[in-house]
């Protein structure tokens, strides 16, 4: 492109970006909801585990 040269986008140009921006939010919103999600039910996990060998060890203890 040289100096000179001017560029304007259309109205076409600027709803096909908003377009394109809404889905990518939309892309985004959904893996950080899904990471959210995952990054929960691994917590839940290291819960039970860390209650199940507490609970073991209770039970050795006489």
């Amino acid at each position: 492109m040289s100096a000179g040269t001017e560029q304007f986008a259309t109205k076409a140009d600027l709803a096909s970006l908003e377009t394109r921006m809404v889905d990518r939010m939309g892309q985004l919103e959904a893996r950080l909801t899904r990471d959210i999600n995952n990054h929960d039910w691994r917590m839940i996990g290291a819960m039970i585990a860390v209650v199940s060998v507490a609970v073991a060890v209770l039970k050795l203890i006489p």
